[in-house]
């Protein structure tokens, strides 16, 4: 007759390195002999995506380790026994994460291995989570610049978008304050400048790439930014950091990378393109390591 088993861990989030402690389950609803009670902890990175008729895909594993929960062959009567297990964490492993084109995974699979019987099998999920404490990052000022010539029959200069940052480093549901200056030397009128924050994933296989916006907040207009010919402007601007933005650390991950960034566009008359820039920024958490758990 078939029993069954379940794991019961001591708790669902782990931090790279940590022990992890919990319990495997075990019903007989028979007399059973058993070779052994086997627990395997592993974990993997996999990224998937398709371009035209081809699909790109890799999957590599972060770790497997294997453990005996029995010393020896043991033949059990039928009734309900619990088996403590505890393992170590390997140290700077990607956070846990699932999004479009990407994930990262961490698992327990259990195992009853009976003698002339089907084994009893299960599987349970488990997240690996760090990230970094602000107070412990290293910010510095940022600038960052983009310059286009406008698509024009005569001699024109660039339109010249900077941003100015003082600080690079944030957290969750904090104001990004910063300067943009549009320097105007074409003949083109610029019509308007937007900005949002996005926070997404990029994709690398056999040099193959593709990217996914996870979080962005609402696209910011900034208000009365029409930059005339041979004119110059800037503005004092904020936005604020999404509260749920995701802020898990991704060392290790060789095929899928995090970013947060501050994204501008000036906005141009048609026929021109518009222009973009993009900014860094570094997220961590505003809560102490220890009292974020």
């Amino acid at each position: 007759m078939p029993g069954s088993c379940g794991i019961v861990f001591e708790k669902q989030i782990y931090r790279p390195g940590e022990v992890v402690n919990g319990k495997v389950h075990c019903t007989f609803a028979a007399d059973c002999k058993v070779r052994d009670i086997k627990i395997t902890f592993s974990g993997r990175i996999k990224v998937s995506w398709k371009v035209g008729k081809t699909t790109v895909y890799k999957r590599e594993p972060l770790f497997e380790m294997e453990s005996g929960l029995l010393l020896c062959e043991t033949s059990f009567t039928p009734g309900y026994y619990v088996y403590p297990f505890t393992f170590n964490l390997p140290g700077n492993l990607p956070s846990s994460i699932e999004v479009l084109h990407g994930s990262v995974k961490y698992k327990a699979h259990a195992k009853i291995d009976k003698e002339w019987c089907i084994d009893d099998t299960c599987e349970k999920v488990f997240t690996v989570y760090s990230c970094y404490y602000l107070g412990s990052m290293i910010s510095s000022p940022i600038e960052s610049v983009k310059e286009k010539i406008p698509l024009s029959l005569g001699a024109e200069g660039p339109i010249r978008l900077t941003v100015n940052l003082s600080n690079n480093c944030y957290a969750p549901n904090q104001m990004v304050p910063f300067i943009a200056t549009v320097r105007n030397n074409s003949g083109t009128t610029v019509n308007e400048v937007r900005f949002k924050i996005m926070q997404g994933f990029t994709f690398e296989v056999n040099e193959r790439t593709t990217e996914t916006i996870q979080t962005e907040t609402q696209e910011f207009a900034v208000i009365d930014s029409v930059v005339k010919p041979r004119d110059e402007r800037f503005w004092n601007l904020e936005l604020r950091i999404p509260a749920d933005t995701f802020i898990g650390n991704m060392p290790n991950c060789n095929y899928m990378k995090i970013f947060w960034k501050i994204k501008g566009e000036v906005c141009l008359p048609f026929p021109h393109r518009n222009m973009h820039i993009d900014v860094p920024l570094l997220l961590g958490s505003a809560a102490s390591p220890n009292s974020a758990w």
